[in-house]
C-alpha cells in the first residue's frame, strides 16, 4: 500500500531516514518550508528530487578576495590600541586627511 503525502506548504525535506527506534520502518524526516526563493532551490533538485549543493557538484564556492592592510603600534599599553589606530586611519582614509600622526590623546615617547 502506498499513500500520497501532502504537504500544507512548499517546502524541502531534510534528514529523511529510517527510524528503528520509533516504529521498524517508520520514516523520520524534518520539513523545512519555504516562502521564499523556491523558484531558485528548485533550480539546484537533481532528476531524483534531491537538492544538490555546489560543492557537491564541483563548482567552487564563489567568495570575493578582499586584501586587507594590517597595522601595527610600536609599544603600546593598550591591548586595542592596534584595532584602535586601524579604526582612526580609515575613517581619516574616507576624508582624506590620514596622515599617520598619533591620536589626539596619545603622546609620543622620546
Amino acid at each position: 500500500m502506498s499513500v500520497d503525502i501532502v504537504a500544507p506548504e512548499d517546502g524541502l525535506m531534510i534528514s529523511i531516514a529510517t527510524n528503528p527506534f520509533v516504529t521498524a520502518g517508520m520514516p523520520v524526516g524534518h520539513f523545512l518550508p519555504l516562502t521564499k526563493h523556491s523558484a531558485l532551490v528548485g533550480r539546484h533538485v537533481d532528476k531524483e528530487g534531491r537538492l544538490q549543493m555546489a560543492a557537491a557538484k564541483g563548482d567552487p564556492i564563489w567568495r570575493e578576495e578582499q586584501d586587507v592592510e594590517e597595522v601595527t603600534v610600536e609599544e603600546s599599553t593598550s591591548d586595542e590600541a592596534e584595532w584602535v589606530t586601524a579604526v582612526f586611519d580609515l575613517e581619516h582614509e574616507e576624508k582624506g586627511e590620514a596622515d599617520g600622526g598619533p591620536l589626539p590623546d596619545q603622546e609620543l615617547d622620546s
